[in-house]
């Protein structure tokens, strides 16, 4: 059975503008079989002759939600792969759908110019504010910083930064460490006490906390597939030394509830020394996720603490 989703959905990844083909699949009320099968049909006259198909579609795996082992496929569509895709929907409604995904596209792309082309006003602003910055006044320009990178993605966010009055970043990786001039601290930023909280957290039916698994899981294989199971990854594959923790995970979200930290942890564990994004999205949690990488001597650090 299908669904029809009501907008069409497109995402910026490293400043260019897709589709993935499990959405477009909702929008036009089709089995994202078909569609895949549609795909599949295309990259077969994938040739010298139309090389450039290649980048107009990009396979994409995520974990099986019920079936360990196996992966689940789709394809991340640029407007071209997106286009040549669409010619083969036919339909009363098919081709109103078309103009509107298009539009979104287009919508997309002339926001991302914008913020290229937009002068940067708010550089004399950070350049002029010599005063100390009130916590509220953190927390809006952390919020906007948020919001540029929940609609874009971190990097055009990180790009975004030098313009705003916050103080100048120590570590270039760390996007967002507004830890205001004359040592206020706002709790919603602390990323020590971020971490430190979240390893006290009960995360397992055992009333065990994640300091507790996390002490025995480089040397245990099936204590480390658990802690995949609550939005942490031990050692990622080719990110070794790292505690890789998921920007958003259900488990994660419960473990902060009532916290400064509820709304978005990763901005305040991205501030933890030596912290950074992971750069690509992570397997070996309930689905592909991103993630802020800590590293474990960090992590260590904490748990001797006392934690």
């Amino acid at each position: 059975m299908t669904h029809h989703t009501k907008t069409p959905v497109v995402f910026v990844r490293d400043g260019a503008v897709f589709a993935n083909s499990r959405d477009v699949a909702a929008y036009f009320s089709k089995q994202h079989k078909d569609v895949l099968e549609a795909v599949d049909n295309l990259l077969k006259n994938n040739t010298a002759e139309f090389s450039a198909m290649g980048n107009w579609f990009v396979k994409q795996h995520e974990p099986h939600p019920t079936v360990p082992g196996r992966a689940l496929r789709s394809f991340d569509m640029t407007r071209d792969g997106f286009t040549l895709l669409a010619m083969g929907f036919t339909g009363q409604r098919a081709l109103a759908f078309k103009l509107r995904y298009i539009e979104q596209f287009n919508a997309m792309e002339a926001e991302l110019k914008a913020q290229a082309e937009r002068p940067p006003t708010l550089t004399e602003a950070a350049q002029a504010a010599a005063r100390v910055l009130s916590p509220r006044e953190v927390n809006a320009w952390r919020g906007y910083l948020d919001t540029v990178s929940r609609i874009f993605d971190r990097q055009i966010a990180a790009r975004q930064y030098p313009k705003t009055p916050l103080p100048a970043l120590a570590e270039e990786a760390a996007v967002f460490l507004p830890v205001p001039q004359g040592g206020i601290r706002v709790p919603e930023l602390d990323g020590m006490a971020c971490l430190a909280h979240l390893l006290k957290a009960r995360v397992s039916r055992t009333n065990l906390t994640l300091g507790d698994l996390l002490r025995v899981a480089r040397g245990d294989t099936i204590t480390r597939n658990t802690l995949g199971d609550v939005g942490v990854r031990v050692d990622p594959v080719n990110l070794r030394g790292t505690v890789a923790f998921a920007v958003s995970h259900p488990r994660m979200q419960r473990a902060f509830a009532g916290t400064p930290w509820a709304e978005d942890w990763s901005l305040a564990l991205l501030s933890v020394p030596g912290a950074r994004p992971a750069p690509d999205l992570l397997e070996g949690f309930d689905r592909k996720r991103r993630a802020v990488l800590v590293p474990w001597e960090t992590v260590e650090g904490v748990l001797a603490d006392g934690t």
